[in-house]
């Protein structure tokens, strides 16, 4: 097959690059592809630009329909005009390039039955190919395909007329679920559209394609790169458009609350957990139960006379809800030391915030007051926890100040903590080791009136039980000071503290304790 070739434009041997070689060697491997349609083939790709991934599965679907002894029906869908001609040239091209070169055929009419602007049909066989704008078309319903590609799919329009979500379901129903190949291919546009919910979701093994990522190493070296990002202004596009992982094709520019340049570059350095478990209350005491599916992730164990807080997000603990977090900082450090998130009723939220607090020297607690956090609040003073975060309230009425517990999230303190948290993540470096709180932040926008929120079907609860906790920790001390051991009776005390609470190095013995 020939192909016109970027530079010039003429015509040259199509041979593999490397990354279509890649490519095609999984594709053998995964699919044993060479038997052709028969087994069935669903791929979801995303990758940086220009890496011929278009071009390679034309080929694909060109040398299927010369060789293929049945009429089958191949749809292409591009997202504008020009790429849709330029598709369907390509694919003739193809077409025709091999015909001469097998038989040495060049009249077009011995080719093509039907050569009608962007459908064709091979002659022999009838195999019928289709190149349509995703912008221009109504979802396919009726009819049988067996072959299907959705080019650059997270730009297909959401429009009044057809939703990109329409056209890629309503088309993709039309190929046998036991056989045919479905191809998706994109460079990423951003977080929330119908693209970017299919690659997580096919991650994430909850739908049926295989996810492949191809970045720039793939296939540019450094000097080109380098050659490319100097043409770029918005790094955030470049990342973009010729990302290095998934999470840097996802980046939102434009909207984006936070500097998510700075984002991917924390992700990168952010290491894993130290452990992964449960807290629960055992005879009063708390006791942390390492084990792999535990909603607890611990970086860092409680030190003695270090001081902790605790930021927390409430939610009403329903699986198909928002989750309930408790973020635990150093106090000192601003490092997160542990992260406890998942759908519990508030009552259980209390007695984790009870156990988790106590665990670290009876963290300074501070939990959401609104809604389902009022209860948390009540349950965690019925419980008589000694280190609650208060807030000043003044009565509507009487306009008297009074102590209420709890952090209150209204229109006045919500925008405040989170643009005090944008400026800590834009100033401070090395201080952000919770892969979670750091992939929403990805995905927290300004919506349409301004507001900073979390986009459609993405959740913000690491990033508010963040910000409480960093909020409230100025009213914490930001360390206690070892107590001294004076006579043979205080150290006797002190040995049986550590006992009871584990060692210095284990466990804790805080200066409340030693009181």
């Amino acid at each position: 097959m020939m192909i016109d070739e970027p530079k010039m434009g003429k015509l040259v041997p199509f041979v593999f690059n490397s990354v279509q070689n890649k490519y095609y060697d999984e594709l053998v491997r995964d699919y044993d592809i060479e038997k052709g349609i028969t087994n069935p083939v669903r791929e979801q790709i995303l990758k940086a630009r220009r890496e011929g991934f278009s071009s390679f599965i034309l080929a694909l679907f060109a040398a299927d329909d010369i060789y293929q002894n049945n009429p089958t029906e191949t749809n292409v869908i591009s997202y504008k005009d020009e790429a849709t001609k330029i598709f369907t040239k390509r694919y003739r091209t193809f077409v025709e390039s091999a015909y001469y070169k097998l038989w040495k055929i060049t009249d077009t009419k011995k080719i093509f039955s039907v050569d009608n602007g962007n459908e064709l049909v091979i002659k022999r066989n009838g195999a019928r190919f289709h190149c349509g704008t995703a912008s221009a078309r109504v979802a396919g319903r009726g009819g049988v395909l067996q072959k299907l590609l959705f080019t650059e799919s997270a730009f297909y329009p959401d429009s009044e007329k057809m939703t990109a979500k329409e056209i890629i379901d309503g088309t993709s129903r039309q190929v046998d679920i036991k056989s045919g190949w479905i191809f998706s291919e994109s460079t990423a546009n951003g977080y929330g559209n119908y693209y970017e919910l299919m690659w997580h979701q096919s991650v994430q093994n909850l739908i049926r394609y295989k996810p492949r990522f191809y970045g720039w190493r793939e296939f540019y070296t450094d000097e080109e790169f380098k050659l490319i990002s100097s043409e770029f202004v918005d790094k955030n596009m470049l990342m973009q458009e010729y990302p290095e992982t998934p999470e840097e094709a996802f980046v939102s520019s434009g909207s984006a609350f936070f500097d998510n340049s700075k984002i991917i570059d924390y992700l990168k350095k952010a290491p894993d957990p130290l452990e992964v478990g449960s807290i629960f209350l055992e005879q009063g005491s708390p006791v942390f139960s390492p084990h792999s599916l535990g909603p607890l992730k611990v970086w860092e164990k409680p030190s003695a006379y270090k001081s902790y807080v605790i930021g927390g997000d409430t939610a009403e603990g329903l699986e198909s809800g928002d989750f309930s977090v408790l973020t635990v900082i150093d106090n000192q450090t601003m490092l997160t030391v542990a992260k406890y998130s998942a759908h519990v009723r508030p009552d259980e939220l209390a007695t984790v915030a009870f156990a988790l607090g106590t665990w670290y020297n009876n963290a300074y607690l501070g939990i959401e007051a609104n809604k389902d956090g009022l209860w948390v609040n009540t349950e965690l003073l019925k419980m008589n926890y000694p280190n609650l975060y208060f807030r000043e309230a003044i009565d509507d009425i009487t306009n008297r100040v009074s102590a209420k517990v709890g952090f209150l999230t209204s229109s006045r303190t919500r925008p405040y903590i989170l643009s005090e948290l944008q400026k800590m993540l834009y100033n401070n470096c090395d201080i952000w080791n919770n892969k979670d709180f750091l992939e929403e932040c990805l995905t927290f926008v300004r919506n349409k009136m301004g507001e900073p929120s979390a986009m459609s079907s993405k959740h913000d609860d690491e990033i508010m039980s963040t910000a409480i906790a960093f909020e409230i920790r100025r009213n914490a001390p930001r360390q206690f000071t070892a107590p001294e051991v004076k006579t043979p009776a205080e150290a006797a005390i002190m040995a049986r503290l550590e006992k009871l609470y584990g060692s210095k190095n284990k466990q804790t013995v805080s200066q409340q304790n030693y009181l």
